[in-house]
């Protein structure tokens, strides 16, 4: 009754109460599915409406992470991946204005920011560190990010002294960044 009213939440609350008395109901998991599969499609229904708003707003780099967002919920949506079409090179374009217009530390950074996301974490630290070396006030904002990311570099790779060292040294001068004292913590 609440899936044919569109009330997509309401129907699968009530579809897990009754598989939690019978979890072995065929009818009750092929509903369960069909109901995530709908909430999934009206997610990024609504999704592709947020990003059109904010391209209608000029927010392409918002409209971008929107957009990257929906497609990972459903990558073969056709009408997602001509909107994507339409805002990548828009976006890409505002990036590379917005990295030419940086600091040479700060574009050395966002390097190391980029290795990260693409799961290249020696890249990163490499980037993170010589970053590092070319800013003399270790307890700059920008420092204290580039020890931040190294730390969570090294807990990736299992590297727990570095880790350590590096949410230690965040740490320093920021004593409730919880981040670092997290990564700290779970490096121990």
């Amino acid at each position: 009754a609440h899936q044919a009213l569109g009330n997509l939440e309401a129907a699968s609350d009530a579809i897990k109460r009754g598989l939690g008395v019978d979890s072995t109901s065929a009818d009750l998991k092929r509903m369960s599915r069909e109901i995530d599969e709908a909430m999934r499609q009206k997610k990024v229904e609504m999704m592709i409406q947020q990003a059109e708003s904010l391209m209608q707003s000029k927010d392409v780099a918002a409209a971008y992470k929107t957009l990257d967002s929906a497609l990972r919920l459903d990558p073969n949506n056709k009408a997602l991946n001509r909107l994507m079409d339409t805002v990548r090179p828009q976006y890409e374009r505002a990036e590379k204005h917005r990295m030419a217009s940086l600091d040479p530390k700060e574009r050395i950074k966002e390097e190391g920011d980029t290795c990260f996301k693409n799961a290249n974490f020696e890249g990163a630290i490499k980037a993170y560190t010589k970053c590092l070396d070319a800013i003399s006030d270790k307890s700059s904002e920008l420092a204290l990010k580039c020890y931040g990311n190294r730390a969570a570099c090294h807990k990736q790779l299992s590297n727990f002294e570095g880790t350590i060292s590096d949410s230690t040294m965040v740490l320093e001068y920021k004593p409730d960044d919880v981040k670092a004292l997290v990564r700290r913590a779970q490096a121990f």
